[in-house]
């Protein structure tokens, strides 16, 4: 038996990354998960691996690039679909990009001020009116809605625009979480 202890999960970064990638589609999911690598990685961390964009000039580049693709994909009450700005509004795709658009523009990526807006004020209305959140695909549609409201609020939080009674509204409705994320977002 070998025994490993260690202060870091064993998780091999390099290869996560040549598989973020390498993807061969270009969702808003998976768009903006090898997005959000790229805002945090640094040049001591790709030592060794090599990517298509694995300089800091491609990685602007490839930031400011996916930047333009995610907005095409804002439909036109400041959520986003999947695939483009025609598709249906995803919810919890739409929190996840917004959050990734506050971190480019924390980061100084330039991101239009009336999209990023936009997606805002959606997300404001997710945490404030749930029933805006419908989860057809989902076995337990209120722990999704409640999900989904809090990495809102979460968002919103970061950048000082979550209302607090809001946030108290769905501290209140807190047993429908059906993991500890959504717990530790609110």
């Amino acid at each position: 038996a070998i025994l490993s202890v260690s202060s870091r999960p064993p998780l091999n970064i390099a290869e996560h990354l040549r598989a973020l990638d390498a993807y061969p589609y270009g969702c808003s999911e998976q768009t903006t998960s090898g997005l959000m690598a790229a805002l945090y990685i640094g040049d001591a961390q790709l030592d060794g691996v090599r990517l298509s964009g694995d300089s800091p000039e491609k990685r602007q580049a490839q930031v400011e690039l996916g930047i333009e693709r995610l907005l095409a994909m804002q439909r036109y009450n400041g959520s986003f679909a999947m695939w483009n700005a025609q598709g249906s509004e995803e919810h919890w795709a739409t929190v996840y990009v917004t959050d990734f658009l506050l971190r480019a523009r924390e980061q100084g990526f330039a991101v239009p001020s009336a999209a990023l807006k936009s997606a805002q004020e959606r997300l404001l209305r997710y945490v404030q009116e749930g029933y805006l959140i419908d989860s057809d695909y989902s076995q337990a549609p209120e722990s999704t809605r409640f999900a989904v409201q809090a990495y809102a609020g979460f968002v919103l939080a970061r950048d000082q625009r979550a209302p607090l009674g809001a946030l108290r509204g769905l501290y209140e409705r807190r047993q429908h979480a059906r993991s500890g994320l959504p717990l530790v977002h609110l």
